[in-house]
């Protein structure tokens, strides 16, 4: 998706590759913005899109602790070769405080395998975690064993707690916070990339809708996200819950009975209108054609 969108727009944007922001300084003209390996400019606005760990965020609104929330559970992520598991198919294989999801690729010999642990700490040390998952899966079943077999030769292995983050707001001055930097409502709620999308299409709205006012542009941006935003973060809790819960053998037959029953009426019915209306909402309403 990166790709895609530096296809579309490197034309148009100025691209400062190789560096980074070191302080920021804002005036009435502007804000003064001191690189790494550059001398200082002046940009009329400044949108920090730098994730969660947002660096611009820590020079703005303070340290990442303030805002980040742990959801109780530990996420490790990798792709896998492909077996058996249907290609239109997510497969979980889920026990009490622990689970391992199997969801097909674009690259149809491969898929991507998500594992959750429930603990009581961020993973700060992820090698270790990672080889204790094996012990904490062991008897789990074939699949299972296979998938964290696997992970020793990925390519390309993710650890990091479930986390979000959450602030009272996403600006301040000439400055905010877009996508995950602002409003990461953790990768289990599969949302991130389309918050960060509709946040940058509201955001852009209404800066041309305010002819470039910051004062009058960010405070809309927030009014237009908030509706959206907020109900994504309450998933957080919910998803990693699913895919790992905190409870025992009756708590885990009454999530199967609940699951199946769900996705039989998504099938009946469709999407619910509300959840429609909550995807059409900050397009539709706030920004301009």
């Amino acid at each position: 998706m990166c790709a895609a969108l530096h296809r579309h727009v490197r034309d148009d944007a100025e691209y400062l590759f190789d560096d980074s922001v070191t302080a920021l300084h804002e005036s009435d003209d502007g804000v003064t913005v001191s690189f790494l390996n550059r001398e200082p400019r002046v940009f009329d606005l400044v949108v920090g899109a730098d994730g969660t760990h947002s660096h611009l965020r820590s020079l703005v609104f303070g340290p990442e602790d303030r805002f980040r929330r742990y959801l109780g559970t530990n996420l490790v992520l990798f792709d896998v070769d492909r077996h058996r598991t249907p290609s239109d198919h997510v497969v979980g294989h889920v026990r009490s405080g622990r689970g391992l999801l199997l969801a097909p690729l674009p690259d149809p010999a491969r898929e991507e395998c998500t594992v959750l642990t429930r603990d009581r700490a961020p993973v700060t040390d992820p090698e270790t975690h990672r080889r204790s998952l094996r012990e904490r899966f062991a008897g789990d079943g074939a699949a299972t064993d296979r998938a964290l077999a696997a992970m020793d030769e990925a390519p390309a292995v993710h650890v990091a707690p479930s986390a979000q983050i959450r602030m009272d707001t996403w600006t301040r001055g000439r400055v905010a916070l877009l996508g995950d930097a602002g409003y990461c409502p953790d990768p289990m709620t599969g949302q991130g990339s389309t918050l960060a999308l509709v946040g940058a299409c509201v955001l852009g709205g209404a800066i041309v809708r305010a002819r470039g006012d910051h004062r009058v542009a960010l405070p809309a941006y927030e009014r237009a996200m908030r509706p959206f935003v907020d109900p994504n973060l309450a998933m957080g809790g919910t998803n990693t819950g699913l895919v790992a819960p905190d409870t025992g053998p009756t708590g885990l037959r009454a999530r199967s009975w609940v699951l199946r029953g769900l996705t039989r009426l998504s099938s009946l019915v469709g999407t619910p209108p509300g959840m429609r209306r909550a995807y059409e909402f900050p397009l539709g309403e706030h920004v301009p054609h």
